[in-house]
């Protein structure tokens, strides 16, 4: 059992492994995406795209059952921490769960029946939040870890997170806006990253990225119904501004790799 362990161990130092396996699975999201006729972002596009994450995550479910240590990349249950390494995680849940009823109790009357399309949308944004935690809090954050270092691995992860986000301008995403969106998900990556390392797992970030994407594309569909925009803008500013202080983090990182 132990070289199977060891096996499985080096196979995550395998960065070109690594990067295969990962590609493979954004080439199924971003096929997806290709495919919906709705422009990105859209909540048809939304509910669209929720057959290429169900394919991706199996194929990711697959690829670590058959290569890679679970534990090792994330999946654990989380471990106490630095409290100041999941605060700014918690601080982004709480802020978008309430702007997101606050815009939700300003719709229009008659507007109730867009609930509906929520739980749609959260089912997808569920399977983004898994699937791409997966690829870049567990797969490359370890692996780069493994090879750089904790601080320089970190940072890289949530680098390539952001700059995988201007692909957005494939999907139907004026190029500028797909940049300012990278820049945006290299800031919110960053919150990601800090949490995964401080509870050495990768659950509350999980659900944290399925509960943010959410919020972000229901508070976008309030405001063309008629709610009030306001909540928008502090989702925002709230993710920016803790992005903001997570990346400065990142760049202070000391120890091991984070899953060990």
């Amino acid at each position: 059992m132990a070289s199977v362990s060891d096996a499985r161990e080096r196979r995550l130092r395998n960065l070109p492994l690594v990067l295969t396996i990962s590609a493979i699975a954004l080439a199924v999201i971003m096929g997806g995406a290709l495919q919906t006729p709705h422009p990105y972002g859209h909540p048809e596009f939304v509910v669209d795209v929720f057959a290429p994450e169900v394919v991706a995550s199996a194929f990711l479910a697959a690829a670590t059952a058959l290569l890679f240590p679970w534990r090792a990349i994330g999946w654990r249950w989380p471990s106490s921490g630095p409290i100041a390494g999941i605060v700014p995680l918690i601080v982004l849940a709480v802020v978008g769960l309430g702007c997101w009823l606050a815009a939700r109790a300003t719709l229009p009357s008659g507007a109730e029946a867009m609930a509906g399309r929520s739980l749609l949308i959260l089912r997808t944004t569920l399977l983004v939040g898994l699937n791409e935690e997966w690829i870049f809090r567990g797969l490359l954050l370890a692996t780069l870890s493994l090879r750089l270092g904790l601080r320089r691995g970190a940072v890289l992860a949530a680098l390539v997170f952001g700059l995988f986000h201007t692909l957005n301008a494939f999907a139907g995403e004026a190029l500028e806006v797909a940049l300012i969106q990278a820049a945006s998900t290299l800031l919110i990556g960053a919150v990601f990253v800090r949490a995964a390392i401080a509870t050495r797992s990768l659950l509350w970030p999980v659900l944290a990225h399925a509960l943010h994407d959410f919020v972000v594309l229901d508070l976008a569909r309030f405001a063309a119904a008629g709610a009030h925009a306001a909540p928008v803008l502090v989702v925002t500013l709230t993710a920016w501004t803790l992005g903001v202080i997570c990346l400065v983090q990142l760049f202070r990182l000391e120890g091991e790799p984070p899953y060990r």
